[in-house]
């Protein structure tokens, strides 16, 4: 069946549109920078740290130890090295390594738009840039102390060149896609993936001169060499990695989930698959046409991440969706050049664009993602402690988290932090099996700060066996304190 003719006025408009954007580029990319911006910044201290970003910023005190750093810590190094640069300049705060996340994020949506604009067309890059920053999910990660804003940036432009180097190889090209599938790696393990998926597009693309493939070949081999030291340690001094035993192999829900994280909520799967559909109803009723190589890449830097990952996850757990949020790009990108081709007039393109924005939008601000509120917990330790109070806090690796919000003094001497916390009268135990009874006598108020799940079912129990009663109780996002007094 032949493609159904535009009307005159259609094509006009959106000829119009893309002059407009191929003469703004420069200046729609920094608007779509700045507007992250904005949005991102004052929000930078809203919540607190949680473990993981007490880790990063516990390598940020002191001296930054990169063998120490990779011992503890199963991301890759690049993020660590570029933040303790940060620090050095703005302080190795929470707000100073946050802000350098929405940085990057902030650089992402404009990234999204010059690789829409260059290997798409300029409304797919800006449609995608959209849809990226009202993301709840990418909202949330630009506020945190982690990789995942810097493995998104390095991943588009990863993808750009891999596209870039296909067309013309140069020697540049091949250098920078060297470069960029190294760093995509040294910033997070998990993101060799999408190497993977550069890879199968390689040989998928129908349009790849033996030249070209040569080249791409030279830059992986060039990016081997680059990650070699890396990938020795981890062979010789990091298996398994650390702190990765916690997570499970992973079950076919988890894909499910992980979408949904990826666009923001069951809602939005639902709509964007509605989306896409409706774009493959259009196509085989040849009513629009897709460059066959752009929309196989897409689907390649969506799906073949997913999959890869969820085999090698057998062996190796890491299925989560924030190892793999580098994967939504492609998402967002391959919707956007969906709606682009999409047989409306441009004001119905962009009626289809708000059916996706304005929910994406509305959970974004009516439904954050939250973090555990150690910060809270923190509050009530010290307002408690004014009355003479004891902390305990469990398991004890929260005690991280606790210590920054608790006392900034002893979260920097990472070395005497526990001690230090011990003189302010705050200790870390496994279990709350016997805590009661370790407590009697020492103290006639105590404070029980636990990760949430770990509170034992009959912790009043227990401590009605030491003479303590219940004074409070409160449950904060992702944590629960309990407050007992001693009675007569």
């Amino acid at each position: 069946m032949s493609r159904l003719p535009a009307s005159p006025t259609a094509i006009e408009t959106h000829r119009a549109t893309e002059s407009w954007l191929e003469a703004n580029a420069i200046l729609v990319t920094l608007g779509l920078i700045g507007a992250n911006l904005v949005l991102k910044l004052p929000r930078i201290g809203e919540q607190g740290l949680w473990f993981d970003e007490a880790v990063t910023l516990g390598q940020m005190q002191g001296t930054f130890d990169l063998a120490r750093s990779m011992a503890s810590d199963a991301s890759a190094p690049l993020y660590g090295i570029l933040l303790y640069g940060w620090s050095a300049l703005f302080g190795p705060s929470l707000e100073a390594a946050r802000v350098l996340s929405a940085i990057l994020s902030s650089g992402t949506a404009g990234s999204l738009f010059l690789f829409g604009h260059r290997f798409l067309d300029g409304r797919a890059g800006l449609f995608a840039a959209l849809l990226f920053t009202v993301s709840r999910t990418q909202l949330y990660y630009a506020h945190e102390a982690r990789p995942y804003a810097l493995v998104g940036l390095l991943c588009v432009w990863s993808f750009y060149v891999f596209l870039a180097l296909l067309e013309q190889p140069t020697a540049r090209r091949i250098g920078a896609a060297a470069l960029l599938s190294a760093s995509l790696v040294y910033a997070h393990y998990v993101a060799v993936f999408a190497l993977g998926a550069q890879l199968l597009a390689a040989f998928c693309l129908v349009h790849v001169r033996s030249s070209a493939m040569r080249a791409y070949v030279t830059s992986q081999v060039l990016a081997a060499v680059l990650f070699a030291p890396c990938a020795a340690y981890l062979l010789l001094a990091a298996t398994p990695l650390p702190m990765a035993g916690w997570i499970q192999p992973p079950v076919p829900g988890d894909i499910l989930y992980v979408l949904s994280a990826f666009v923001g909520g069951p809602l939005l799967v639902g709509l964007y698959a509605a989306v896409l559909a409706a774009a493959f109803a259009f196509a085989q009723m040849g009513s629009i046409t897709f460059d066959r190589d752009r929309l196989t890449l897409l689907g390649l830097w969506i799906l073949a991440p997913l999959a890869l990952d969820y085999a090698f996850s057998f062996a190796v757990p890491s299925f989560l969706y924030r190892y793999l949020l580098y994967a939504s790009l492609g998402l967002f990108l391959v919707t956007g050049y969906a709606l682009t081709r999409f047989p409306l007039p441009e004001a119905g393109r962009w009626a289809a664009m708000a059916f996706l924005l304005v929910p994406a939008a509305w959970g974004a601000i009516s439904d954050p993602i939250l973090r555990a509120d150690w910060r809270g917990a923190a509050e009530i330790s010290i307002a408690e402690a004014a009355k003479g109070a004891l902390t305990i806090v469990t398991p004890p690796y929260q005690l991280l988290p606790f210590a920054y919000h608790r006392s900034r003094d002893a979260f920097s001497d990472q070395e005497e932090m526990v001690a230090m916390l011990s003189r302010l009268g705050v200790y870390a135990l496994p279990t709350l099996g016997g805590v009661g009874e370790a407590l009697k006598g020492k103290t006639e108020r105590v404070v029980i700060v636990a990760d949430a799940g770990h509170l034992p079912a009959n912790l009043d129990a227990l401590m009605a066996r030491a003479n303590y009663a219940p004074v409070r109780s409160q449950d904060l996002t992702g944590v629960q304190v309990r407050v007992y007094g001693s009675e007569p």
